[in-house]
């Protein structure tokens, strides 16, 4: 891919996966499928596609970070929303 395509990638790769850290643990009437997840399944596709393609692939690592954090996040309030609630 071109190197503008690459960045455009990886900036809303990394955009796409804070909104889905910050909104993920919100699970009331389970809103957290409709605002968080599609981002942040979007955000894992362009991660997959730009450490394929970007010879500069060292910096999604951050993007992985962000969405294992927010996949945990999200599990854990839904456990214990579904266990003490």
């Amino acid at each position: 891919m071109p190197e503008t395509k690459n960045n455009f990638a990886f900036v809303l790769s990394l955009i796409l996966a804070l909104w889905f850290l910050i909104t993920c643990g919100v699970w009331v009437y389970w809103a957290s499928l409709i605002i968080a997840w599609p981002a942040g399944i979007i955000s894992t596709i362009l991660y997959f596609k730009g450490i394929n393609q970007d010879p500069n692939s060292a910096r999604y690592k951050w993007v992985k970070w962000i969405l294992i954090t927010g996949v945990v996040w999200s599990l854990s309030v839904l456990v214990y929303l579904l266990i003490f609630d």
